[in-house]
């Protein structure tokens, strides 16, 4: 597509010579790059082309590059499943359970900063919660979070993250993620990242706060009840899984990477290592979105103490 807009703009005896070297250097590895895009293999579909209408006519039909046409194979999933939506949850809560609160909410936008394709996305969003983890570790703080991906008309791809960060550790932070996201953006696009901590003292209020995010960020779970859900809680035949669980419904479009993740140390793995009674946890009731599990994490804290001294 660039040597299309580099001939239209009159350099046409530079874009020759291109093609040119692209020729010579085909040839050289006994590649003809004057094969047409619908008598080209599949090994040899990716290489460049001396024609610029036969490069645009294969980007119409199979994808500009091979991210763009494994996508099209791909799950085309449209809200978020229960699966996804109870253990975010469950991670959330345990969390609370631990004394902590995801009181940072943070916004990516992926398609705005180049990374417009899912594959892509993926591999970036893996590297930065590694990084994430281990600015976490060097800073004696458990990495405790968890992103949710979107996609809409005006950002494109983007994704919603909750994260702890302790008040002390939030300026170092804010600093390094800013500088991260600065460093992995392609196009310049100044309103790549939004970052905000709730400044809430009171344990409740800022853990009302953090449900408040967590049911923004999950507001593209399928909204459909099935029979086994109505008949176990008594519902209508009219009403949702949204207004049943307390969420407002928005389509959240088309993500065919996985829609919801978790990090590593809340995971089932992390939450059986600490001792987390998950018995106890129960996502149905009044304290779905309450400070219920941080004031039982406290109570059992405080037994554990006691049974220690008295032994």
């Amino acid at each position: 597509m660039w040597l299309n807009d580099l001939y239209r703009s009159g350099k046409r005896e530079r874009v020759r010579a291109l093609i040119k070297r692209s020729n010579e250097g085909s040839a050289m590895l006994g590649f003809d790059s004057t094969v047409p895009f619908n008598k080209r293999s599949d090994e040899d579909l990716w290489r460049p082309f001396s024609d610029p209408c036969q490069q645009a006519l294969r980007g119409a039909v199979v994808g500009r590059c091979p991210a763009a046409y494994d996508e099209q194979f791909q799950p085309q999933p449209h809200f978020i499943t229960r699966p996804q939506f109870w253990i975010a949850h469950q991670a959330v809560a345990f969390a609370n359970h631990q004394g902590a609160i995801l009181n940072v909410q943070m916004t990516i936008a992926w398609d705005k900063i180049g990374y417009r394709y899912s594959q892509e996305v993926d591999v970036a969003h893996r590297v930065l919660m590694q990084a994430q983890r281990k600015f976490m570790r060097r800073h004696g703080v458990p990495n405790y979070n968890y992103a949710v991906f979107e996609r809409s008309q005006t950002f494109g791809l983007h994704s919603h993250s909750g994260v702890h960060v302790p008040v002390h550790v939030y300026p170092q932070y804010r600093r390094w993620l800013e500088r991260y996201v600065k460093r992995i953006d392609r196009v310049g696009f100044k309103q790549r990242l939004h970052v905000r901590r709730r400044r809430e003292t009171a344990v409740a209020r800022a853990i009302e706060e953090q449900w408040r995010w967590f049911r923004y960020c999950m507001k593209g779970v399928d909204p459909a009840l099935n029979a086994r859900e109505r008949d176990v809680n008594g519902l209508a035949p009219d009403d949702t899984f949204t207004g049943f669980y307390g969420l407002k419904h928005r389509y959240s479009g088309i993500v065919t990477l996985q829609r919801v993740r978790v990090s590593q140390d809340m995971l089932r793995k992390a939450r059986q290592e600490a001792g987390y009674p998950e018995c106890y946890y129960l996502i149905d009731g009044e304290h779905r979105y309450d400070d219920a599990e941080y004031r039982r994490g406290e109570g059992d804290r405080l037994t554990e103490m006691l049974r220690r001294d008295l032994i």
